[in-house]
């Protein structure tokens, strides 16, 4: 059995001399783990049987449309030359549970996510956001796949084009997105299946508090439902007592 917290981030750099083949499109959805720009992996975030996935937290770089200073971008210190140095195109993060968004607008359609100004990262010295907590948390569950999907509003090609950018070196981060999660297995991951059924939070402490209490009945067949239930009873009696004392 175990439990890990899990920090992976995605970042999109400069290629040097530019080549269209190297940036997305306005619009177009792009996998942290599997797309085909920035680091990433070779394979989808399968949950494999005996594995529990709880995702609570991400962020990504705040972007910018429009020059800061004069309408100049070469003022604003965005284009240096023929080189982009500082433009960051503005990118929305949505959370998918196999082919399901977490984000949708509100007639239940398709939605880009959640804004990097929103919930920016990575945190500086004059902002050091929380970066945004899912309330509740998204699960992942054995069997399905999940993914982090990020967003550009704006068109890299056009502004490339536009401003005559003939060079995006490769120190140049034109996005960053991170996202953290805690992952269980074994004995902790068929806890973690337990608290969803019986309608609790699944976190670390309720796990901890759920194993504690099995421990303290041995011989007790975790099959029977009665049993479960009288735990779910004196956790949620548990919530009621620390919600009184919270107000």
């Amino acid at each position: 059995m175990s439990m890990r917290k899990q920090i992976y981030q995605w970042t999109l750099n400069g290629n040097g001399a530019y080549n269209s083949d190297d940036y997305p499109n306005a619009g177009e959805e792009i996998s942290i783990f599997t797309g085909d720009y920035g680091n990433v992996v070779t394979e989808a975030n399968l949950i494999r049987e005996d594995r529990f996935v709880v995702i609570h937290q991400f962020g990504s770089t705040p972007g910018i449309a429009v020059p800061s200073i004069g309408g100049s971008f070469v003022a604003s210190g965005i284009v240096d030359g023929t080189d982009l140095i500082g433009w960051i195109p503005n990118g929305f993060v949505n959370v998918f549970i196999n082919t399901t968004g977490y984000f949708q607008d509100p007639q239940n359609l398709f939605s880009g996510g959640i804004s990097g100004e929103a919930s920016p990262y990575p945190a500086t010295a004059a902002i050091r956001p929380t970066n945004y907590q899912l309330s509740p948390p998204v699960y992942a569950l054995p069997d399905q796949t999940w993914d982090i999907r990020i967003t550009f509003l704006n068109d890299i090609h056009a502004f490339v084009a536009s401003e005559g950018i003939t060079d995006i070196p490769t120190s140049t981060v034109l996005a960053r997105v991170f996202v953290q999660y805690w992952l269980f297995d074994g004995s902790d991951a068929l806890i973690a299946n337990n608290l969803l059924d019986l309608g609790i939070d699944v976190t670390v402490d309720n796990i901890e508090w759920f194993r504690r209490q099995l421990l303290q009945r041995e011989g007790l067949d975790e099959e029977t439902w009665k049993d479960y239930l009288d735990l779910a009873e004196a956790y949620r009696h548990m919530e009621d007592v620390r919600d009184e004392y919270l107000l």
